[in-house]
């Protein structure tokens, strides 16, 4: 809910959401007319979309019934209240970030230099055998003993 539906309908369901100040409206799901609505058309709704509500058929199945239980909580229809607002705010407040860590690459890799000067063949076929050898100021690489004429489209020997 707070992902995909929250930008429209608000925390609380109520019509309000931060796209309603763009000009676009916001619908309340807490009116007695969503209320009358069965779960599965508010579950199809969900999954198909219509008119300005686009449609949320890439979220999971059992998902889709957690929000249709979800926004049932919101209208009171369950009995008892749901929590609104940003429901997974970093740290135990939500007024703090979470710091850096040291679990990922977060420096560049190490950049080693090649002492080849052209490129590395990585097959022996005859497409690697077209290419011309690699050279250094260390090692020399003998050219493939295969050297007869090929056709340029092909690569076939001639």
């Amino acid at each position: 809910y707070q992902i995909n539906c929250v930008p429209c309908h608000g925390d609380a369901g109520m019509g309000d959401g931060p796209v309603t100040k763009y000009g676009m409206p916001g619908i309340a799901l807490i009116s007695d007319v969503t209320k009358a609505r069965s779960d599965g058309y508010i579950f199809g709704m969900i999954r198909n979309g219509r008119g300005l509500m686009p449609p949320y058929n890439r979220i999971e199945e059992m998902d889709r019934w957690d929000v249709v239980n979800y926004l049932r909580g919101l209208q009171g229809v369950l009995g008892r209240k749901v929590a609104v607002g940003p429901l997974a705010a970093p740290g135990v407040t939500g007024k703090m970030l979470p710091g850096a860590t040291r679990l990922g690459p977060t420096r560049p890799v190490p950049y080693y230099h090649s002492p080849m000067a052209g490129p590395i063949p990585v097959a022996h076929d005859s497409a690697a055998a077209a290419l011309p050898a690699a050279s250094s100021t260390t090692d020399h690489v003998p050219a493939p003993a295969d050297t007869a004429p090929r056709d340029s489209t092909s690569g076939r020997v001639r």
